[in-house]
Parts: C-alpha cells; sequence; structure tokens
C-alpha cells in the first residue's frame, strides 16, 4: 500500500516536472528565434532545426511553420532525455525510501514480536505460580474436608464436598486448557451447544433444587473453540440459576443463519444484583464469533437472547 502511495506521487510529480521543462523548452527556442529575426549571422542551438521543406524524425515537433517562410522544428531528444535522468533519480530515491521504510518497519515488527514474546512468557510464569498455589489449596481442603466428615458429618460438610469437586473438575479442566494451547492443540471444532447447556446444568444442579426448570432444547452446532462456548454458556445459565426466585426457562433452537439461545427467569429480590461482569465476558468472549447478545429486566423478569450467525456454504 505504501509501495502504490509512492508510486502514485511520483508519476504526479514526472507529471508536473514534465510540464516545466517543456514550458521552460519552449520559451528558450522562442527567445533563440528572436535572436535569429534581429541578427542574421545567429547560430541557433542544434536542437532548433530551421528547413524550407518539412522535416520528418522520431522526436521532431513542428514549433513555428511560418518563421521567414521556413519551418522550424524543434529536437526533443533532449527533452525527453531530461524526464528519463528525472525519472530515473525519482524511481532511485522511492527504492530508497522503500527500502528504509521497508526496514524501520521490520525492526519495530521484531521490537513489538520481542515484547509479545516476554509478555507471554511473563503472564505463563504467573498462570503457573498461580496454579501452582491453587493446587495446593485445593488439596489441604480436600484434607480438611475429609477430617470434618470424620468428625461431624452433616448437610453442610456434604455441600463443602460438591462444592469442592466442583473446583477440583474446573481447576483441571482449565490446566487441561492450558496445555492444550501451549502445544498448539486446540482447534475450533463444530460444538453440540444442547449437550453444552445439558452438562453446564449438571453442574449447577444444586442451585436448581427447589425451581421450577422448563427446557426447549434442539440440537444446534456452532463453530467455536470449544472453552469459549462452555465459558459463555456456564456463565449465562450460572446468572440466572442464581439470580433466580423460582422459575428458570431455557429454549436452544436454530434456523439456516443463526443459533439462538434464549434464557428467561423471575428475580429474586432478596439477591443483591451483581456487578456485570459475567455478561460483560460473555460479550467480550462472543465477539470473535460475531455474537448477538441482548437482555432486558421487566416486570420482575430477566430476557436474554444470545444469537450466534451462521457461515453461509
Amino acid at each position: 500500500m505504501l509501495f502504490v502511495g509512492v508510486s502514485v506521487l511520483n508519476f504526479i510529480a514526472i507529471r508536473f516536472h514534465k510540464l516545466e521543462v517543456l514550458d521552460a523548452f519552449y520559451g528558450e527556442a522562442a527567445m533563440h528565434l528572436r535572436m535569429m529575426k534581429a541578427r542574421g549571422d545567429y547560430s541557433p542551438p542544434p536542437y532548433i532545426k530551421v528547413s524550407e521543406k518539412p522535416l520528418k524524425g522520431k522526436d521532431l515537433v513542428l514549433f513555428d511553420p511560418s518563421f521567414n517562410g521556413k519551418f522550424v522544428f524543434l529536437d526533443m531528444a533532449l527533452v525527453n532525455r531530461k524526464l528519463r535522468n528525472f525519472a530515473l533519480s525519482l524511481f532511485l530515491w522511492e527504492a530508497f525510501l522503500v527500502l528504509s521504510l521497508s526496514y524501520i518497519f521490520y525492526k519495530l515488527l521484531c521490537y513489538h514480536l520481542r515484547q509479545r514474546e516476554r509478555n507471554r512468557e511473563f503472564l505463563e510464569l504467573v498462570l503457573l505460580a498461580f496454579s501452582h498455589k491453587l493446587g495446593n489449596f485445593l488439596s489441604t481442603q480436600r484434607l480438611n474436608i475429609e477430617i470434618l466428615k470424620q468428625t461431624s458429618p452433616s448437610s453442610a460438610v456434604k455441600r463443602l464436598e460438591e462444592g469442592y469437586h466442583f473446583m477440583e473438575s474446573q481447576f483441571k479442566r482449565t490446566m487441561d486448557l492450558i496445555s492444550g494451547f501451549k502445544a498448539g492443540e486446540v482447534r475450533k471444532e463444530e460444538v453440540d451447544l444442547r449437550e453444552t447447556v445439558k452438562g453446564v446444568l449438571g453442574q449447577l444442579s444444586e442451585g436448581l433444587q427447589g425451581k421450577e426448570l422448563e427446557l426447549e432444547l434442539k440440537e444446534a452446532r456452532v463453530p467455536a473453540f470449544r472453552s469459549d462456548l462452555e465459558m459463555i454458556v456456564y456463565l449465562l445459565v450460572e446468572n440466572a440459576v442464581k439470580y433466580s426466585l423460582k422459575k428458570v426457562k431455557i429454549s436452544l433452537g436454530r434456523d439456516e443463519r443463526e443459533v439462538v439461545l434464549h434464557i428467561e427467569n423471575d428475580i429474586d429480590p432478596e439477591v443483591r444484583p451483581g456487578s456485570g461482569v459475567g455478561l460483560d465476558l460473555v460479550r467480550r468472549l462472543g465477539e470473535k464469533y460475531r455474537m448477538k447478545l441482548r437482555y432486558e429486566e421487566e416486570a420482575g423478569r430477566f430476557v436474554l437472547s444470545c444469537r450466534f450467525p451462521l457461515k453461509k456454504a
């Protein structure tokens, strides 16, 4: 793109330079003709040719057909040579400019890539350190839960154990995902959204106890990274389960153009509203799939729709 822009500017510069050279050339020729009229013995430069008959030549241009009854022709070879020299100089400067800018771009790109690699290594170290500490923390909590089960078994301990197993499974899943990224194994695939919704509902089964769950799930597949889609569905369904009072309704369908995930829930007035970070994260994850997220709160209900456009075959 830069090369094309420079070439266009050079073409314009050559055109303007040609007009300037021709204007100076014709002005100089007219001056010599006036000198020839004033002085009969004046010898014009070689590019001015005076003849009683028309002359033929590739570079000859008729300048004055009635100069003392003779024809005056100008040899444009001089002008063409000047223009060629100017164009060559301009080309050499253009090549120097393009090579210089290419070198500068190359150095900036190398610097950016080095910075990016350093940032990636730093984030990887932070993530590994965090995952190590989290793994140690989970191991400690597992031991504490086992002690509590032996000393004072109760429903509270059972809930702690279920929460622990959920966190442990999510931790292992995250570590597998990180390992997959490092090995370059993560690929887009046709993710079954219906099975994904069912899997998330199984993880959130405890929060659904005592609530009415209405499902209308049709088969729908979305081309995406599985981890992204699972995170989107988990955040949306968890939000509905967490803030619902008695009812959650989830429907899934598709047509030739898009897949639509629709979630409704009533609102528990005793639950404090969240910060909205989860929905913002869903929106950001869905941007790469051109996903449209819409939600509204009306008459004690929270209604949300998530639309994934499908590529045309």
